[in-house]
C-alpha cells in the first residue's frame, strides 16, 4: 500500500482558541476580514505542503508559534501537521515604535500666550 501525498490528505483547517477570540473582539470587521484571510492562506498553503519553519517565542510560552501581523496587531500561530489544523493562539496589539510628532495641540499653554 502507498503513503498518502500532501494533496491526497484532508485540507488544513483554522481553529481560533478561546484567548484569541476574546482579542478578536477589539478589531474592526476589516481587521478580522483580513485576518481571516491570512489564516484561510497559511492553511491553504500547508494543505498545499509548504509548511513554515517555527521558533520557539518564549513571551507567548508556546514552542513552535509562528506570527504575522494584521494592521497594529501579532498574530501568533501553530501549524499542526497531525491534526492538519492552523491553530490561532493569541492576538497582540503591538506598540508603537515610533514616537508620534508633536502637533500645535501638543504645545505648552505658555507658548499661546507668547
Amino acid at each position: 500500500m502507498m503513503a498518502q501525498t500532501e494533496s491526497q490528505l484532508q485540507p488544513f483547517t483554522v481553529e481560533i482558541m478561546p484567548t484569541a477570540w476574546k482579542q478578536i473582539a477589539h478589531l474592526s470587521q476589516d481587521m478580522y476580514r483580513l485576518l481571516r484571510e491570512k489564516l484561510q492562506l497559511l492553511a491553504d498553503l500547508a494543505s498545499a505542503g509548504w509548511h513554515p519553519s517555527a521558533l520557539p517565542i518564549h513571551s507567548a510560552q508556546v514552542q513552535g508559534a509562528l506570527s504575522f501581523m494584521v494592521g497594529n496587531f501579532a498574530a501568533l500561530y501553530e501549524a499542526d501537521s497531525f491534526s492538519r489544523t492552523i491553530r490561532l493562539i493569541e492576538l497582540a496589539r503591538r506598540l508603537p515604535t515610533e514616537k508620534p510628532k508633536a502637533g500645535p495641540e501638543d504645545a505648552p499653554a505658555y507658548a499661546a500666550v507668547m
